[in-house]
């Protein structure tokens, strides 16, 4: 069985955690929260769209794409901040070359 379809048989529940859940089907807890290039990729089309939004608002919008975002913050907020990074220094560049073209 492959990544994708053990990481599919996973559901978060009381009766058993998904840590348990990994060890029985023997995948590493990293492979089950993953998240995949194109969840980054978002999030920049996001922020290039509206770099004035906040991590929530970010958020929100992943959520209303039907995206699968985890409930960690701490790792939401890397990877916002990771896009605000990019997005960033990417402008400066941007505005260094218009102005050596002048």
């Amino acid at each position: 069985m492959d990544l994708t379809a053990k990481r599919k048989l996973i559901t978060k529940n009381e009766i058993i955690c998904v840590g348990q859940q990994c060890d029985i089907l023997n995948l590493p807890r990293s492979s089950y929260y993953y998240q995949e290039k194109a969840t980054m990729l978002l999030i920049e089309d996001i922020y290039e769209d509206c770099p004035f939004y906040g991590g929530l608002r970010i958020y929100e919008e992943l959520k209303e794409s039907k995206v699968k975002v985890g409930g960690d913050k701490s790792t939401q907020r890397k990877d916002i901040e990771k896009a605000k990074m990019y997005w960033t220094d990417f402008l400066i560049l941007e505005n260094e070359v218009m102005k050596n073209d002048k």
